[in-house]
């Protein structure tokens, strides 16, 4: 059996040895070109020397995208020359597609509105992703000055346009905007070409123009919307209007007005009266029972009740032949003005009035009457529909009175979604689509633009040009393009990688010498093309390297021969499987070649570095960086429980309620910003909402008193309000006695004006606690800002919950101003609260033994000082992890322990923080040229992509992440 053993580790050694053999026979440096590059130290470390030649084996690993990227600046050179220019001579097309690429890459937002609004609402995480940006730009090229970077585009006139301006910029982004201008130039000739695929025909063009373009012009509308059934209903009782089964509107003989008001009408007048006979409205009033109600001579109509008038106006029947009392339609411009004055009705502060043929605010009121296309889509299709299509304009009719063609309004209420709506159409741009179209006179049935509108068929061809002109056509022409470039590389390793990203038929022979390819004959050198990979990897790939060559070399840091063999065996069954082509689906067929396995999966020449970069550099960087004491000394255990103090002193956390008070004007469904309604509404109107918002706070909180609790009293509270209407109904006359019918409750009688005011509720209960964590930048479902800072201020441990904000207090508009947000306002109820809790845990529970270290017996969980988490509970913590049985907390304390503990320790094991700690293994090495500076630079941005950018001293600081981090490395290091 040793036998045995000792032949297969013999032939295992044989395999590695000669792919060792043969990978380097492939790569040896008489094959490969290395020009100049000298054997000359770029860093070295207590005796460790990487050296530029050493460095620059490392780097072409990396080198598939840098060399693309030189290749694209020979290839598109002049294309880059001739955007260069444009940008600087300012075309418009150009600039805007320049500042669309970088403000993406920046914000990941191109449309100039939206980041208008983001810059304006949110300036800190503007700022933080400039930083951040800023950063990643110094990452790819250390010759920028980061807060030069930062200042150039914060200082631009506005810091989302005008990047062309800044040379940086142009030089790193130039060749994006250089191939989109190879592919527009191109483009511009294919749509020409009858037998391209990207042909712009004639028909191409109208149909274009009929999806994108025609019928989606502006319409001038009052559009009246009723909140629900009762409301809309309610509004024709007001007015006193109904409509027909055609579609006409008639004004009901009105029996509310008063003898002497405009309108009165008589109902004693008889044929020798000089008034009217309405005989027809008497008729219903006997049959309502309601003639006696009106006294003597029938003029007492103050006796009447709504409810009594919304009987009488159901039971009045349009009639335009009835021989006394005949009805007569509205004229198209009394119907306009009916739906004014319901419109008015139901916003009594932002009032509106006709002017001429189109309709404006009332007094400082702001008001259009202007809707797009997209506007009304995002409200409802229905109602774009019933605009578009099912209304004519008021303005195109000969005579507005003949609706023979069709109406300029609504012939009734109808309801579009949960809304119900009522609509007069003033005007449209239908008008300038007449005559766009013309009857092709080669092809009846084909339409043409016709000569008239050369200017709009002109619009289209650059809109359908431009719709062609998209990322995946410039990808597919640049592609194209490089089948017709001759590229020759020279260094195998380069080839292999590039090869397997980007494709290539060049040349497959090696040399050695200066030239690593050539492009159509212009050559790229190795001084070149170290200068553009160092620039961008030096740093990084020289601590991998040197961080791994001291790790290996240390005598702390060990791997075990068994160990060794058992990586050895895996390695080996990874060749197999490979070898039997099980990795083809993965991208690795076995026809590549174990030489280009070896490279493209693991970045390794040779079958031992691949056993090193899989195994062994992995292995002896976890033993660094769970050798906690090698980093911030046998104290550390201090320093993480300090840590932990602080997620003890600074944990919040609460689960609340909310009653959101908010405004929707154009009916979406969705809460407006209420300083928007604000700012369109005179003073006087202002004040109006102000002050209803005070006194609607007063009742709800009023009112909620009556409910079992809080939580139930809104949910009621909220249902009723949101179904009352804005206009009084029914009955509003006090009952005769606890039987009366008329105790029937009317909501509007409560919430009528406030709702008129434009007002909605809305009560929510949050599925999760709010933490003092909840809100950073980094969080998933961030909250609204203004809701979560006022949220937090109610925390307090030793309140009486449900604790309900502002409840005690004397409700003034300042206050209301403190709770408002771009959503609404919001009235907090605090439900519960919760604190870290204790992770205090005593010797005398542990009757089992259970917390003592098996390997130390002097190293316990026991606590019996602290609440936090105590340096010995950490380090046994710490240790007992790593063992083979792992580790079981105490339940009692496990919950307060992972509170204040497992933040610490995520931080201190992520990406970030394990890579200071190799800068940190590292400190001490001694860099050629100006390499520290760029090492020290390097390492300060890992701390800020650590810190996520949330500690700036010019942008983003948030003090709940500062309370648990801003003194970190302080604490580590001190």
């Amino acid at each position: 059996m040793n036998q045995t053993k000792t032949l297969r580790k013999m032939a295992i050694f044989v395999l590695i040895i000669a792919g060792i053999l043969t990978l380097s026979a492939c790569s040896n440096s008489s094959k490969t070109p290395y020009g100049d590059l000298s054997d000359d130290a770029y860093v070295t470390l207590d005796g460790i020397t990487i050296t530029e030649k050493e460095l620059y084996d490392q780097l072409r690993l990396q080198s598939a995208s840098a060399l693309s990227s030189m290749i694209d600046n020979i290839v598109f050179a002049e294309n880059i020359t001739d955007v260069k220019a444009l940008l600087s001579s300012g075309n418009e097309d150009l600039n805007t597609y320049f500042d669309e690429t970088i403000n993406s890459s920046i914000h990941n937002i191109s449309d100039l509105e939206d980041l208008k609004e983001f810059f304006e609402t949110d300036y800190d995480q503007f700022y933080r992703n400039v930083e951040r940006f800023a950063d990643s730009q110094y990452l790819l090229d250390n010759t920028l000055n980061i807060q030069t970077v930062i200042d150039s585009i914060m200082s631009l006139p506005v810091p989302y346009e005008g990047y062309a301006s800044l040379s940086f910029l142009v030089n790193n982004y130039a060749i994006r905007a250089a191939q989109r201008e190879y592919a527009k130039e191109l483009l511009a000739t294919q749509v020409t070409d009858e037998d391209d695929k990207n042909y712009i025909s004639e028909q191409s063009l109208v149909t274009y123009y009929k999806n994108n373009k025609e019928g989606r012009y502006d319409v001038d509308a009052l559009v009246v919307r009723f909140i629900n059934l009762n409301e809309a209903n309610a509004a024709m009782y007001h007015q006193s209007i109904k409509a027909d089964a055609k579609g006409a509107w008639y004004k009901i003989p009105d029996i509310r007005i008063a003898k002497g008001e405009v309108g009165y009408v008589n109902l004693s007048a008889t044929s020798d009266s000089t008034e009217p006979v309405n005989a027809y409205v008497v008729s219903i009033l006997q049959d309502l029972d309601l003639l006696d109600k009106l006294g003597e001579n029938y003029e007492n109509r103050s006796a009447l009740s709504r409810e009594d008038f919304e009987n009488y106006y159901k039971k009045y029947s349009i009639n335009t032949s009835r021989d006394l009392n005949r009805d007569v339609a509205l004229t198209t411009s009394q119907v306009k003005e009916a739906f004014v004055s319901i419109y008015n009705l139901l916003n009594p502060t932002a009032q509106v009035q006709i002017s001429g043929s189109t309709i404006i605010g009332k007094g400082d009121t702001s008001y259009s009457p202007t809707l797009t296309y997209d506007e009304l889509t995002k409200v409802n299709t229905s109602l774009r529909s019933h605009i578009y299509t099912t209304l004519v304009s008021e303005s195109s009719m000969e005579d507005p009175n003949d609706t023979t063609d069709g109406q300029p309004y609504s012939s009734r209420f109808t309801q579009f979604g949960s809304p119900y709506y009522l609509v007069f159409k003033l005007n449209d741009g239908k008008a300038a689509e007449e005559g766009v179209l013309v009857e092709d006179p080669e092809d009846a049935e084909k339409e043409i633009f016709s000569s008239s509108a050369s200017a709009i068929r002109e619009e289209m061809y650059d809109l359908l040009l431009e719709s062609k002109l998209t990322s995946a056509y410039i990808s597919e022409v640049v592609t194209q393009l490089y089948e017709e470039v001759e590229i020759d590389i020279f260094d195998p390793i380069v080839r292999i990688l590039y090869e397997q990203n980007y494709g290539y038929n060049g040349t497959t022979d090696n040399k050695s010498g200066d030239i690593v390819a050539t492009v159509d004959g212009t050559e790229i050198t190795v001084a070149d093309f170290y200068a553009r990979l160092e620039k961008s990897y030096g740093i990084n790939i020289a601590l991998d390297v040197l961080s791994n060559e001291f790790l290996v070399s240390s005598e702390k840091y060990t791997i075990t021969e068994e160990d060794r063999e058992s990586y050895q065996t895996q390695f080996e069954d990874i060749i197999s499987q490979f070898s039997a082509n099980n990795f083809a689906s993965a991208g690795f067929p076995a026809t590549m070649g174990r030489e280009k396995f070896l490279l493209l999966a693991f970045g390794s020449r040779t079958n031992q570095e691949a056993i090193n970069q899989i195994y062994v550099y992995p292995e002896l960087r976890d033993q660094y960086l769970k050798d906690y004491e090698v980093h911030y000394g046998e104290d550390v255990y201090e320093k993480f429980s300090e840590l932990a103090k602080l997620q003890y002193d600074n944990y919040k956390s609460m689960n609340v309620s909310h009653l959101l008070i908010y405004v929707d004007q154009n009916g979406d469904g969705s809460p407006d910003n209420p300083q928007d309604y604000l700012d369109t509404l005179d003073a006087i109107g202002q004040q109006a909402v102000l002050e209803g918002l005070v006194d609607l706070v007063e009742i709800l909180y009023d009112k909620i008193g009556y409910y079992s609790s809080f939580a139930n009293g809104f949910q009621t509270l909220v249902t009723e309000f949101n179904n009352s209407g804005r206009i009084m109904r029914g009955n509003d006359i006090p009952p005769v006695g606890p039987n009366d019918p008329k105790l029937d409750y009317q909501p509007e009688l409560t919430w009528a004006r406030f709702r008129q005011l434009g007002f909605y509720l809305k009560f929510e209960n949050l599925s999760s606690p709010i933490t003092n964590t909840s809100n950073l930048i980094s969080s998933q479902q961030r909250l609204d800002e203004v809701f979560y800072t006022r949220a937090m201020s109610m925390y307090n441990p030793d309140a009486t919950l449900p604790l309900l904000d502002l409840y005690d207090s004397v409700i003034t508009q300042d206050e209301l101003s403190n709770v408002k947000s771009s959503f609404g306002w919001h009235l907090i109820l605090n439900t519960s609260v919760s604190e870290s809790g204790s992770v205090m845990y005593l010797q005398s529970s542990d009757s089992e033994g259970k917390y003592i270290s098996s390997s130390d017996e002097t190293l316990n969980f026991y606590n019996s000082t602290t609440d936090w988490v105590s340096p010995n509970q950490v380090k046994f913590y710490l240790i007992e992890s790593n063992s083979d049985e792992g580790i079981t907390l105490p339940t009692s304390v496990q919950t307060a322990f992972n509170t204040q503990f497992s933040p610490v320790l995520t931080r201190y094991q992520g990406t970030y923080m394990q890579r200071e700690l190799v800068f940190k293994l590292i400190e001490d090495a001694t860099f050629s040229g100006n390499q520290s500076a760029r090492f020290n630079v390097i390492r300060e941005i890992n701390r800020r992509q650590m810190n996520e950018y949330m500690l700036s001293a010019d942008g983003l600081y948030d003090n709940n992440y500062a309370s648990l981090y801003v003194n970190w490395f302080n604490i580590l290091e001190g």
